[in-house]
């Protein structure tokens, strides 16, 4: 999904550095409330048939391989990870931009599977548009209808793709909620409108009918209004989406998203990366970018109570919304030789690991690869 950015210079320079911190805020609490990511969820299904977990061969033996996503901007340390099965590909980093005053780390990812199954994350999008007496409007306008914006503008953005229809969308109660919740705590919001949607669109890539899922925050500011003229600031954050050829979506959706949740960032980098984005916050001068360089130089000393505060930050407070997420997905939290934590498919007697990112999941005791790789159990 691509859309158009655009950034006035009209608005006053404190509101604009307020309500871009709100969609900073907003961004990263939908994200914690959905378990670190928030691509679309998969609905479970009564009676229905175990899926075959993508990368599964005949053999019953789950091959899977960590990948990781450098941080561009802090010096190429790895920021986040993802578990990919056999023969699946994945490209992209994280990349710090301004947002107002303040760079922020941006997701930029795009995983794909054998079957032309697509994963990506995409950077916040911010848009601003003015009007007044005697003044031409300047900008994008806040739409009414959001989803149908949405794929006006999916159309209009994308020259590789064509004939692109909206096929159903949804707003997300319980993200909106949880979001409400977090501003009545801190006191926040200041007019800001939240919505987040679940949107699906078919379209033409080539000789391929394609259809893509998307969880997407649409965020209206206050208006800022005087006596020469009005102005509204907004915002898209596009947290994951997924995609294959139209005919096979429904048979890919559940092994895209198993997919797509696995990505996390590593414990070094959310250290840091947080710790930044705190002094920044604070300071917003001239060596934000020295900042960045300096926290890169320290990704290395990650100390016990570091490594407790991430391990604190990921579990998100909710150890029963765990549980119901581990059960629709079919998956299980193990802990690796190395100490880190790392969810699996749970239908297996048998979890090797080389301490590496590298995992055989297997109901034969004898498939252990070789002496290097030791056992995993998950954690009850």
């Amino acid at each position: 999904m691509r859309t158009i950015n655009n950034h006035s210079k009209t608005f006053p320079e404190s509101f604009v550095n307020l309500v871009l911190s709100a969609t900073i805020s907003a961004v990263f609490l939908l994200s914690s409330c959905t378990d670190g990511n928030s691509v679309p969820r998969a609905p479970a299904k009564s009676g229905a048939r175990k899926a075959k977990p993508a990368g599964s061969t005949r053999s019953g033996v789950l091959r899977l391989k960590r990948h990781a996503f450098p941080d561009v901007t802090m010096g190429m340390p790895a920021a986040y990870t993802v578990l990919l099965p056999a023969n699946w590909s994945a490209q992209g980093k994280i990349e710090w931009r301004p947002v107002g005053e303040v760079p922020f780390p941006q997701q930029i990812i795009e995983i794909t599977s054998p079957q032309k199954g697509r994963i990506s994350f995409e950077p916040l999008m911010t848009f601003s548009y003015m009007e007044g007496p005697g003044i031409p409007s300047q900008g994008v306008p806040p739409p009414s209808n959001f989803p149908q914006w949405l794929i006006q503008a999916v159309a209009q953005t994308n020259p590789k793709i064509s004939s692109v229809k909206l096929v159903r969308s949804s707003r997300d109660a319980k993200a909106e909620a949880f979001l409400k919740k977090i501003e009545r705590a801190t006191g926040g919001g200041g007019g800001m409108e939240q919505e987040v949607y679940v949107i699906v669109w078919d379209y033409d890539e080539g000789k391929i009918r394609r259809r893509e899922e998307a969880s997407v925050t649409y965020v209206r500011f206050a208006p800022y209004q005087s006596a020469n003229f009005n102005s509204q600031l907004w915002s898209i954050s596009h947290t994951g989406s997924i995609s294959a050829p139209a005919h096979q979506f429904a048979a890919q959706r559940l092994s895209l998203l198993n997919v797509a949740n696995t990505l996390r960032p590593t414990p070094q980098w959310h250290i840091q990366s947080q710790a930044v984005i705190a002094e920044m916050s604070r300071r917003r001068v001239a060596n934000n970018w020295e900042i960045i360089k300096e926290r890169g130089r320290q990704i290395n000393r990650l100390s016990d109570a570091d490594y407790a505060k991430y391990k604190k930050d990921m579990a998100g407070g909710d150890a029963a919304q765990r549980t119901r997420i581990n059960g629709i997905y079919e998956t299980d939290d193990f802990k690796d030789t190395n100490g880190n934590i790392v969810n699996l498919p749970m239908h297996y007697h048998h979890v090797f690991s080389d301490g590496k990112g590298n995992y055989v999941l297997s109901n034969n005791s004898h498939d252990k690869p070789g002496a290097l790789w030791e056992p995993i159990r998950p954690i009850k």
